[in-house]
């Protein structure tokens, strides 16, 4: 009998090491499976298709950005990438980290050495660059990437694009999504309105300038309850006459700071054939941030409630 109860527990101890070394070996096995499962798998390397129609490949998560543009740096500060930018161009001014940046000239006097020197994996360009400062950034193996957005759904498409290639995708589903809403906004309050007719002054000095079919500040008055006169242009941005100006007799005129510099509502009201106008008549004289209206970035937000508030400041 004591040897039966010997044997009984000499079994147990020996099941008990077997059971315990084989739940050992399982926990083992699955916190592995469960690390393994953790780990994000990297998107990298990577195929897109930027704003331009390139197709690009970048080959790993960017480091080093170079900007230049000053929508494409708001864009990469809103993304929370300001560490990763080290060259911007001189107009690079918001947000105010921005110009504690590098300066590489701006777009159209890149200097390519100092690009090269400050060896970015990836430049964000936004207006056509010249074969020859596209062979040597490339040579020097940095790829260019370019978006010039002219709607908001392209500044969208912009904001997306630059996410993706920087693993910031939630962050710019975010932007946009912010974006979307804030023209919901706008368009619930001013959809019950008149629509006053809205002529926008980029520029006035040897001719005027303004915005015509295709810009996104011919969308932001649109969406902000105006009609804009220019529409009919046809262009983006190109020279309006002053007979067309006062034959479409706008009810609201709009300009911008940068135009107004050093300059007085009153100078405006005293330009030749002006003095015909109704918003001139009426002083319906708006002044509003020139880079708002300038730069497509995540801040047309802010951009589609200024031009909104331009336009019906009694519905803010």
């Amino acid at each position: 009998m004591k040897v039966f109860y010997k044997k009984r527990i000499l079994f147990g101890m020996v099941f008990l090491l077997i059971f315990s070394m084989v739940v050992g070996c399982t926990q083992e096995e699955q916190h592995e499976n469960l690390e393994e499962n953790l780990k994000t798998p990297t998107p990298y390397p990577m195929e897109i298709t930027d704003g331009d129609g390139k197709n690009l490949v970048i080959e790993q998560e960017p480091q080093k950005i170079v900007s230049l543009s000053p929508s494409h740096t708001e864009i990469l500060y809103g993304l929370g990438l300001g560490e990763k930018i080290v060259g911007v161009t001189n107009y690079c001014d918001y947000p105010k980290e921005a110009t504690t940046k590098t300066k590489i000239g701006d777009a159209f006097t890149v200097n390519i050495e100092k690009i090269i020197e400050l060896q970015p994996n990836v430049v964000l360009n936004y207006w056509p660059m010249g074969d020859e400062i596209k062979k040597k950034l490339e040579e020097a193996g940095i790829v260019i990437v370019t978006y010039a957005p002219e709607s908001i759904n392209q500044i969208e498409n912009a904001i997306k694009g630059i996410g993706k290639i920087t693993n910031q995708e939630e962050s710019a589903d975010q932007m946009v999504l912010d974006i979307d809403n804030k023209k919901k906004e706008i368009q619930d309050k001013v959809k019950n309105a008149d629509r006053p007719k809205v002529f926008y002054e980029i520029e006035y000095s040897q001719a005027l300038w303004t915005a015509g079919e295709g810009s996104f500040i011919d969308e932001l008055i649109t969406i902000g309850g105006g009609e804009n006169v220019a529409k009919d242009i046809k262009d983006p941005y190109a020279q309006y006459s002053i007979e067309s100006l006062v034959e479409k007799n706008p009810q609201i005129y709009i300009t911008n700071t940068s135009n107004m510099k050093e300059k007085k509502t009153s100078d405006i009201k005293e330009r030749p054939g002006f003095e015909n106008i109704d918003a001139i008549k009426n002083n319906k004289i708006e002044i509003v941030d020139e880079n708002l209206l300038s730069r497509p970035s995540q801040r047309v937000k802010d951009a589609l409630e200024v031009m909104a508030k331009a336009i019906h400041p009694e519905l803010f």
